[in-house]
């Protein structure tokens, strides 16, 4: 413990106490390994190095082996303006190397294991792009997360692949109706004003659960403004063990830093998440934070 790597470590400790007392005025960068085992206190302390102008980077397993996130993870997820996810190989000797994203017992050691083999152990290998996926592209507002989500949905639209979009219904900005119901169609709308039709209005997972069941042959689906839907961790969960390819766009935390949503409990489900920015009217900086 008192190295990571070739480096040494200043502290070793399980006490936030230590880490925050080893911090000084001259102190600008501050890297903690293991940091999800720690409890809330870590995300209360990387929220203040932040907001005193110090970088701050952290490790830490992301699910545990029961496929859930690993303690404060989710309330640091949702702070995170970065965020690196670092991938073994499936421990299965068929599973033609398949990226593992999950853990698992194995005897007394811990094994990476790929999503579908995690699911289902003695399932035979499947091609990847029938493996249940997570892709997130998250970042405040005005960032161009959904034109960058648009760019996933073309492509699928391109290769004429059936796919459902979802929307919660309480997000109607640009002057969408106030009398649409659950189910109806509504529209994805870009801050360049660009409307992308169809979109399935939901105002819970279990709405979409519902219209899934009634679609079961579609194994692509899109999502809007994940922040808005409860309940949307436990479907998803069960959607990527069904193989379900799934891209979101949503904010991890709002004008408060705090967590928004399910969105930074997610992150610690998703295979891919893209922080996306926008730039800061007053001083040009990069946009990491929603301002009400």
């Amino acid at each position: 413990p008192e190295r990571i790597g070739n480096h040494d470590v200043s502290k070793v400790t399980d006490s936030i106490e230590d880490i925050y007392e080893k911090i000084t005025p001259r102190t600008r960068n501050v890297i903690i390994a293991g940091a999800a085992h720690y409890n809330l206190e870590m995300a209360i302390l990387t929220d203040a190095l932040v907001r005193s102008n110090r970088n701050v980077i952290l490790t830490g397993p992301n699910l545990d082996v029961e496929g859930k996130p690993y303690g404060c993870m989710p309330d640091l997820m949702a702070l995170a303006d970065e965020v690196i996810l670092t991938k073994a190989f499936c421990y299965k000797p068929d599973c033609n190397d398949t990226e593992a994203t999950r853990s698992i017992m194995v005897g007394a050691e811990f094994e990476g294991v790929c999503a579908q083999h995690y699911y289902f152990p003695r399932s035979p290998p499947i091609q990847k792009q029938s493996a249940g996926s997570l892709t997130m592209i998250l970042g405040p507002m005005f960032s161009g997360k959904t034109r960058g989500w648009r760019n996933y949905l073309k492509k699928v639209d391109d290769k004429k692949i059936e796919r459902i979009i979802f929307k919660p219904l309480r997000a109607n900005r640009y002057g969408q109706p106030n009398d649409q119901k659950v189910f109806d169609e509504g529209e994805i709308t870009l801050n360049s004003n660009e409307r992308i039709p169809g979109a399935i209005l939901v105002q819970t997972a279990e709405d979409m659960r519902t219209y899934l069941r009634q679609h079961p042959t579609v194994k692509q689906i899109y999502r809007d403004e994940i922040q808005f839907i409860p309940g949307i961790y436990d479907l998803t969960f069960e959607l990527l063990a069904e193989g379900y390819g799934v891209t979101d766009t949503g904010l991890p935390r709002g004008f408060n830093r705090q967590k928004f949503g399910e969105v930074s409990k997610l992150m610690c489900l998703a295979d891919v998440v893209e922080m996306n920015y926008s730039t800061c009217v007053p001083c040009g900086h990069p946009v990491t934070e929603n301002q009400r």
